[in-house]
């Protein structure tokens, strides 16, 4: 039995020095099926290339969860 993300809104953030700064907020929702994400807030400079990728064509983004090719876990709140 798999644990199911709790809905809501997650931010992940780095300080560590000016390079590599990044805020990301997303809105966040777990289907039996599927991960959606909806891009809130994105602010990096030059870090957090692997989410302007994902983000790059739509806000939104849905994973689904049988193909493979993710890594998901279980953010803090």
């Amino acid at each position: 039995m798999s644990t199911m993300l709790s809905p809501g809104r997650y931010k992940a953030e780095n300080n560590d020095n000016f390079l590599s700064q990044y805020s990301i907020v997303m809105e966040v929702k777990e289907t039996e099926k599927s991960y959606i994400f909806q891009l809130v807030e994105l602010n990096s400079r030059y870090s957090a290339d692997h989410i302007k990728h994902l983000f790059a064509k739509s806000k939104r983004v849905i994973i689904r969860k049988n193909c493979g090719g993710h890594a998901m876990r279980v953010w803090g709140g």
